[in-house]
């Protein structure tokens, strides 16, 4: 019964905000409560085989937190209705092609090459100090992302890293790599054009996100692709049928997406234990059902010996060891359903909160994401400056990703206060300001470089 009420309210809420929003589908507040009926949908598949229990506290953190999303969503939508006209804005001066010289593609792939061979050398250096020196690739990679992932004090008492100026070029090849993404969206939506050499920039930016073990950046860079794709059409002036086959091109590629992530775990060096839908249900449905056994077998707010450390541990993992302090790892424990079933050790984002803050800090921490996202994506809707790219654009682009991992973890949080993430920024801001811009801008003002 909670587990239809959940399906129901969040039923409720995504056709409030889309009706709210005159249908804007990439609006957070209507992702948000979509993206946990889809978990609610899950779950009641599930139900063919498990016998899942549901219990109220969960049906209200989400009550709370979908009324969080809409009110922010509420008040945007009427402190700005004046500067916006209606659901799709007339501004076909948009999307102007882009061109960046062919030395810069030269440079950046030899960079490419450089990081990529010292991460591979990395991962022969972990194998051969863990007995495994004559692995394959994939057995290399699955021992090098375990090890950073559930034996942290391990890796790092391996003390084998990427040189600095090797890891500084990485953020540099990053940054580069997403920028290039930009490009291919904005130069197709405009002329319908495509350039070999971006290609080649983006198969050497997979390369590079394969080597560091997870899969997580190759899917945040999907995701930085698909919001661009849809807001540069949505700015061009699209109407709403051509809106309709935006969305069924980006619903068409998101299936092919995850058939692809589901087929690639091989290339990780993870087996495939139980069959596709029981896979798909461990990362689109357990996490909800893991919360509520959370809620039920522990006390919570737990104490720690510092502030918030499950929720800002991108923080207090950069703060401690550079004051010779040790390192804080994630609880995550494996839930079992039972000797055939594992569903995982994801709890969605609520997990962290309840975890360091209880109920009441927990409100405060989705109260400041709906803040953010309602906030700036209706600035990207009414911005003045559509035909070229700005860094409130790339770094919510670059969040999206964290908004739709919010049914599965704390992955917001996790990467505004990573300082990578804000090289990341900092060096793609230097770089379109040079090849894109030809200016630097701050705020209103510019300084135009020749």
């Amino acid at each position: 019964m909670i587990l239809v009420c959940i399906c129901l309210i969040s039923l409720f809420f995504v056709i409030l905000n889309l009706f709210l929003t005159k249908n804007d589908f990439f609006n957070p507040a209507v992702i948000f409560p979509l993206l946990f009926l889809i978990q609610g949908i899950f779950n009641i598949f599930a139900l063919t085989y498990l016998n899942l229990e549901f219990h109220v506290e969960v049906l209200i953190i989400l009550f709370i937190s979908y009324l969080l999303f809409t009110i922010f969503n509420f008040i945007n939508l009427g402190r700005r209705h004046r500067e916006i006209s209606g659901f799709y804005l007339d501004n076909l001066s948009v999307n102007k092609p882009i061109a960046v010289p062919k030395y810069v593609y030269y440079l950046a792939i030899l960079s490419f090459v450089v990081v990529i061979y010292f991460q591979y050398r990395r991962l022969g250096q972990v194998a051969a100090v863990s007995g495994l020196g004559g692995a394959s690739l994939t057995e290399k990679i699955a021992l090098y992302d375990k090890l950073i992932k559930f034996d942290s004090k391990r890796f790092s008492t391996l003390n084998i890293n990427l040189p600095r100026i090797v890891s500084n070029l990485s953020i540099i090849t990053q940054a580069f790599g997403y920028l290039i993404a930009y490009k291919i969206v904005q130069n197709f939506i405009s002329n319908k054009t495509f350039q070999m050499l971006d290609f080649s920039v983006i198969i050497l930016l997979v390369g590079q996100m394969y080597l560091g073990g997870s899969r997580s950046p190759i899917f945040r860079l999907v995701t930085f692709i698909f919001f661009l794709f849809y807001i540069l059409n949505l700015n061009k002036g699209y109407t709403r049928e051509q809106m309709r086959k935006v969305l069924r091109k980006i619903v068409q590629a998101s299936i092919v997406v995850v058939a692809l992530f589901t087929i690639s775990l091989t290339l990780y060096g993870r087996a495939v234990e139980y069959n596709v839908f029981h896979y798909l249900y461990i990362y689109l449905g357990a996490p909800l059902y893991n919360l509520d056994l959370f809620i039920q077998k522990y006390q919570f707010p737990v104490v720690q010996d510092y502030f918030g450390s499950q929720t800002f541990i991108s923080f207090w993992n950069y703060w401690l060891p550079k004051h010779n302090l040790q390192s804080i790892e994630l609880y995550l424990p494996f839930v079992r359903y039972n000797s055939t079933y594992e569903l995982g050790n994801v709890y969605t984002t609520f997990y962290q909160f309840l975890y360091d803050f209880g109920y009441i800090g927990m409100c405060v921490l989705v109260a400041i994401i709906s803040f953010y996202y309602t906030t700036v994506y209706r600035s990207i809707r009414i911005s003045s400056h559509k035909n070229m790219l700005t860094m409130t654009l790339f770094v919510y682009a670059f969040l999206f990703n964290d908004l739709i991992m919010l049914i599965f973890s704390n992955r917001f949080y996790e990467t505004i206060l990573n300082i990578n993430t804000l090289k990341i920024f900092i060096a793609a801001y230097i770089i379109k300001s040079v090849l894109f811009d030809n200016s630097f801008y701050f705020g209103n003002y510019k300084i135009k470089l020749h």
